[in-house]
């Protein structure tokens, strides 16, 4: 497990992991975090 994110942090990695692959997968990742 990755430490805790401050939300500016966890923005910029949702910004990146968007940027790479797209809505489809952010859905699912969104899915497992909560």
């Amino acid at each position: 497990m990755a430490p805790p994110l401050k939300p500016a942090e966890f923005d910029a990695f949702i910004g990146r992991e968007r940027a790479l692959w797209g809505p489809p997968l952010i859905k699912a990742k969104n899915i497992h975090i909560e």
